[in-house]
């Protein structure tokens, strides 16, 4: 990512695009109409839809910097590593597991947990969620998810320490900003590329300026009728319930 102190740093946010390749090729088209190279890619970019491998592949295409979410970690460590996942998501994750195969483990491995970058005057912070150790001291996404107001932004990411601090986060798919005015800090959630009931792509546009910050809030249209035909067309585990839960 260039983060050289020009006049402003224009950076797209982008999540949560859980195997949805149609709806991350509309949001690639609209951001490269705008103009815009810089891009964060905030993890959960597999899982759910229909195509991991078309998702990941496009990722190293467009030299995307990724981050690990929960689904990645699923692929990374396999389903036997999380004794609480039902028989139902395993038999998804499994699946996953073998569309993906042994060509992505060492891209996927690289994903890191967290980056974080310091430019014009402000510490931006990129993860997918806030993380705990369980009791093998293993690191893991908190769940059950929290709501998106400022008391629990500051319990999740205790970011009263990081004044004029940028908290870039995923994980929940519905998109929110709040800025912190005690603190100066904006936290920010693009909401779901790719996982939503309505056939809308969501992303975020920052543009950091010294002293001051734009938050924009995306969500244009993209056929989804073409993502629930490809489940079905390529035998996805639980699509009839993924359908349900996460496209209807």
């Amino acid at each position: 990512m260039n983060t050289s102190q020009s006049d402003t740093l224009r950076i797209a946010l982008i999540s949560d695009i859980h195997g949805n390749a149609t709806a991350f090729e509309a949001v690639l088209r609209a951001l490269s109409e705008a103009g815009i190279q810089e891009i964060m890619n905030l993890g959960d970019s597999i899982a759910i839809g229909p195509d991991p491998e078309r998702v990941i592949g496009m990722l190293i295409a467009k030299r995307i910097p990724s981050l690990c979410g929960n689904h990645e970690q699923y692929f990374l460590e396999g389903t036997k590593a999380f004794p609480q996942m039902d028989e139902s998501e395993k038999r998804h994750q499994d699946w996953i597991r073998e569309q993906l195969a042994e060509p992505f483990i060492p891209v996927v491995s690289d994903f890191p947990l967290q980056h974080v970058i310091f430019t014009h005057g402000r510490q931006i912070n990129f993860l997918h969620y806030a993380m705990k150790k369980n009791e093998s001291e293993q690191l893991r996404f908190v769940s059950p998810m929290l709501p998106q107001d400022l008391q629990t932004m500051r319990f999740l990411f205790g970011s009263e320490a990081t004044p004029k601090g940028i908290t870039c986060f995923g994980h929940q798919h519905e998109p929110c900003y709040i800025y912190d005015q005690e603190n100066d800090h904006h936290y920010i959630n693009p909401g779901s590329l790719g996982c939503h009931s309505e056939s809308l792509a969501r992303y975020a546009i920052l543009d950091i300026r010294e002293g001051d910050i734009d938050v924009h809030l995306h969500a244009i249209p993209y056929n989804k009728n073409l993502v629930m035909e490809r489940l079905f067309s390529r035998d996805v585990p639980e699509r009839d319930f993924i359908v349900k839960a996460f496209y209807t």
